[in-house]
C-alpha cells in the first residue's frame, strides 16, 4: 500500500509526537511503553512496529527486579528468565484491605526512612525493620546488644559463657545440678547465716577459720559448777546448752547410789547416755562424763539422800547451761 504525501506527513508527525511524549514519560528506560498507540487513524502497516515496541518496553521494565536477559539475539528464553533478582517496593502505598488467606508486604515512611511492613488478613500492620535492623520489639527476637527482658524458660543446648559476668534479680534454684566456681563470696551482714546446709556429711578439705565462733587453737572453757546465771547446777533440773560442751558428774556417796545422765533434743531429755551405780560400797567416789551438742537438753538424776553430788559444765565455745 502506498501513502500519499499528506498521509505520510500526518504519519511522521504522529510518530515524532509519540516519541517526544514517550521520552518525557520515561524514567530511565530506553523503550517507551505507551498505552495510547497506535492511534485509531494510524496505518495498520505500523502494527508490527508497535508490537515490537511493546515487547521491548515490557522486557526492559520487568528486567528491573526480574532476571530477563537475552539468551540469544532478540530471544529471552533462558531457564532462569522470570526469576527475581530482588524485590523493590515503592512507597507510599495505599492499602485499603487485605483479602482472607492473603498477606501484603509493603513499605512505609518512618522518620524519613522507608521501613518494611507486613499486613495480615486481620489488618494487623507489623513493622519488620527499624533503622537498618530487624524490629526485635515486633518479632520478640533476642538481640546481641542492648537491654531486653526475656520471659519464659530458655534452654541452651550448651553452656552459655558470660564474659562480663551476670546478675540475678530474684532467688534462683538450679535444681538437681552442681554449681562449680573458683570461689564464693557472701556479702550478707552478720545476723543472717550465709549458708544453709541440709546434709550432715563431712566436707573433705574444708578449712574454716572458726567453729561455733571459736578458733581451733582456742582454749576449752573452764569447768564450772554453775548455770548460765550463776546458780548451782543441780540434779533433777533440765538445762539447755548454749554451745557444745561436756557435762561431768562426781559423787562421793555410800552404798545404794544410782546416778543417771540424760541428753537429747527434747525437753525434758529421755535418752540415757551415762550412769553410775554403787550397790554396796560406802565412802566411795564415782561419776561419769558425756558431751552435749549446742541447743540440746541435759538432765542428771541421783538416788535420794546420796551424799555429796556435784555437776560440772565445761564449754567448748562461749555459752553455759540455761535452766529450763
Amino acid at each position: 500500500m502506498q501513502l500519499t504525501k499528506r498521509e505520510l506527513a500526518i504519519f511522521l508527525a504522529c510518530n515524532i509526537f509519540s516519541i517526544l511524549i514517550g521520552i518525557a514519560l520515561t524514567a530511565g528506560f530506553t523503550d517507551t511503553y505507551r498505552i495510547d498507540t497506535p492511534a485509531g487513524n494510524d496505518s495498520p502497516r505500523e502494527a508490527d512496529d508497535r508490537m515490537r515496541e511493546a515487547k521491548a518496553a515490557t522486557q526492559e521494565r520487568l528486567n528491573v527486579d526480574h532476571y530477563w536477559t537475552a539468551s540469544a539475539s532478540n530471544t529471552y528464553d533462558g531457564a532462569d528468565t522470570g526469576e527475581h533478582r530482588f524485590v523493590t517496593i515503592h512507597e507510599p502505598n495505599t492499602i485499603a484491605a487485605v483479602d482472607e488467606s492473603k498477606g501484603v508486604i509493603h513499605t512505609k515512611d518512618v522518620s524519613g526512612i522507608a521501613e518494611l511492613f507486613y499486613i495480615n488478613e486481620n489488618e494487623q500492620d507489623v513493622q519488620i525493620t527499624t533503622a537498618g535492623y530487624l524490629n526485635a520489639a515486633a518479632s520478640n527476637a533476642m538481640l546481641l546488644t542492648g537491654n531486653q527482658t526475656a520471659a519464659g524458660i530458655k534452654t541452651f543446648s550448651s553452656a552459655p559463657v558470660f564474659s562480663a559476668g551476670f546478675s540475678v534479680g530474684a532467688d534462683t534454684d538450679i535444681g538437681n545440678y552442681a554449681l562449680t566456681a573458683k570461689s564464693f563470696t557472701s556479702d550478707i551482714a552478720t545476723g543472717t547465716a550465709p549458708l544453709t546446709v541440709t546434709s550432715t556429711t563431712v566436707v573433705t578439705n574444708l578449712n574454716a577459720d572458726t567453729v561455733d565462733g571459736q578458733h581451733a587453737g582456742a582454749a576449752i572453757g573452764a569447768r564450772v559448777a554453775t548455770n548460765s546465771v550463776g546458780g548451782a547446777l543441780a540434779a533433777a533440773a533440765v538445762y539447755k546448752a548454749e554451745c557444745d560442751g561436756e557435762v561431768l558428774m562426781v559423787h562421793h556417796a555410800n552404798a545404794g547410789v544410782d546416778d543417771l545422765g540424760y541428753n537429747d533434743a527434747s525437753n525434758p531429755p529421755t535418752r540415757l547416755v551415762a550412769s553410775y551405780h554403787n550397790p554396796s560400797l560406802s565412802d566411795q567416789w564415782g561419776g561419769f562424763a558425756f558431751t552435749v551438742r549446742k541447743d540440746e537438753y541435759v538432765k542428771l538424776t541421783c538416788s535420794a539422800g546420796a551424799g555429796d553430788f556435784v555437776m560440772y559444765w565445761r564449754p567448748f565455745a562461749t555459752g553455759g547451761l540455761v535452766l529450763q
